[in-house]
């Protein structure tokens, strides 16, 4: 197997890693969105101060449990887009590099 095989072998490879990371993100969006959402649903009832009565804390706090959490994903799916637009570049990279090399003999 030559060089550039190789090179386009990894450059397949590492465009599906890419390809599956971003459906990941667009889940983990879709997710976070949800729980946000299902977030405020939740803070406007009365179960916010039931939780807040269970945990034994006030009902603000358990809204900045949740805000905080929120953020954590946020964060999470920040650093998972970088990721993402990482193994894009470097796949694209690697596919200059197979088409510049050419066929060996």
């Amino acid at each position: 197997m030559s060089a550039s095989d190789q090179v386009s072998r990894a450059a397949l490879r590492v465009a599906a890693a890419a390809a599956a990371a971003w459906w990941l993100l667009l889940i983990g969006l879709l997710v976070v969105t949800g729980i946000g959402l299902l977030f405020l649903a939740f803070v406007h009832t009365p179960l916010i101060e039931a939780v807040a009565w269970l945990w034994g804390i006030e009902p603000e706090t358990v809204a900045l449990i949740w805000i905080v959490f929120l953020a954590g994903l946020k964060f999470s799916l920040t650093l998972w887009a970088g990721a993402c637009v990482f193994l894009s570049l470097y796949a694209r990279g690697l596919r200059r590099a197979a088409a510049m090399a050419g066929p060996e003999a």
